[in-house]
């Protein structure tokens, strides 16, 4: 067969994979590695990742399609940009800023693939994933010449850096393999593990996943601990601060931290207007914020709240502790007890009063308590 790789690697740039390399679907090196970190129990709520399935598919990924042959991964790189639009309290993860990449990168793949088919002189089968297969994807990307897995647990690109998304084309045809990425450039830098407030990220490049603001800010759907809400900044969906001190993020995120210097990502009055599911999905429906839906972004936007330090916070939070949905009000009241002012304890006391949904109560004398 023709060596159609370059052809692909033109067809793929041109299409905005700026990143693009080619692996064999042997059975990955990095197993074990993820094996003992899901006996420890690391993965938080994701139970998913613990199943039979989840394991053999990621031991050997030619699974996924009979007759595979090649792996093919591309990295879609996305700008450091601000706070999403300017229009809300918070901080959104750059990724997120973007039209949601599970739907261009898939996108793009079919493209390519189809590109594959037309230049082939073989019959050309092909499976497309974005997070959507159990893929070790992060080797796969490093055994294709993509980046290394840096101490964040993020794959780094030297050109790069970690701001980009990746996507797998599994390909029925055997195509020349690139060079993997061998080396480690993360030296002797900590500054992820010492910059992370949650400390979440171990030694051995994994992370404690339920301890992660990424992790709690989208992947969450229980009570988040009390001793992690007040570590979670103001961000709303996803986490940036690993990749933000990261030295091969440097030049691309010193143009975000200009930008936004000195300006306060909390406004007044956003609620004036109310925040329907309808208007929720009106802002953020092509954006990957859409998964956490309303519920889990105005928990986010509470905690964020109560994180402020700002008494321009306290409308919207009243705003919140009315809101219909018991979840919300649990932590627009821990959100008001961080205040610990008195117009914040009259708001309290008034609620307590009227709320009848155990679990709000039990927050609302909490926080009253917390104030004392």
């Amino acid at each position: 067969m023709v060596d159609i790789s370059n052809l692909i690697q033109i067809k793929a740039n041109e299409l905005g994979s700026s990143l693009i390399g080619i692996t064999n679907p042997s059975q990955t090196e990095h197993y074990t590695h993820f094996k003992n970190w899901l006996s420890q129990s690391h993965y938080g709520n994701m139970g998913f990742l613990d199943t039979e399935r989840s394991r053999e598919l990621r031991k050997n990924p030619s699974l996924l399609m009979p007759q595979c042959r090649s792996i093919l991964v591309v990295g879609l790189p996305y700008p450091a940009e601000g706070y999403f639009n300017n229009a809300i309290y918070g901080k959104i993860a750059f990724f997120a800023q973007q039209p949601d990449y599970h739907f261009v990168i898939r996108k793009k793949l079919h493209q390519l693939l189809t590109y594959i088919k037309e230049i082939s002189d073989m019959e050309v089968k092909g499976d497309i994933f974005c997070d959507s297969a159990p893929l070790l994807e992060k080797e796969l990307a490093q055994r294709a010449g993509l980046g290394w897995i840096g101490k964040n647990s993020l794959l780094i690109s030297p050109i790069f850096g970690s701001l980009f998304n990746l996507g797998e084309l599994i390909l029925n045809i055997e195509l020349p393999t690139s060079l993997p990425q061998n080396k480690d450039f993360c030296g002797k830098c900590h500054l992820c593990i010492d910059a992370c407030p949650t400390q979440c990220i171990q030694p051995d490049r994994t992370l404690i996943a339920d301890h992660c603001i990424s992790y709690l800010t989208i992947e969450h759907k229980g009570r988040i601990d009390r001793s992690l809400r007040s570590k979670m900044d103001s961000w709303l969906f996803g986490c940036d601060i690993c990749q933000i001190v990261c030295p091969w993020n440097k030049e691309k995120i010193i143009a975000y931290q200009n930008k936004q210097s000195g300006k306060n990502p909390f406004q007044k009055k956003l609620m004036d207007d109310g925040f329907s599911n309808e208007q929720f999905l009106s802002k953020y429906g092509n954006f990957p914020i859409k998964r956490i839906k309303r519920r889990g972004f105005l928990r986010n936007y509470a905690i964020a709240l109560g994180n402020s330090g700002s008494n321009d916070a306290i409308h919207d939070l009243e705003f919140l502790f009315n809101d219909e949905d018991p979840v919300i009000r649990i932590y627009a009241a821990w959100a008001l007890g961080r205040f610990n002012s008195h117009q914040t304890k009259k708001i309290l006391d008034n609620h307590l009063l009227q709320e009848i949904d155990l679990d709000v109560k039990e927050e609302i004398i909490y926080a009253l308590t917390y104030m004392d």
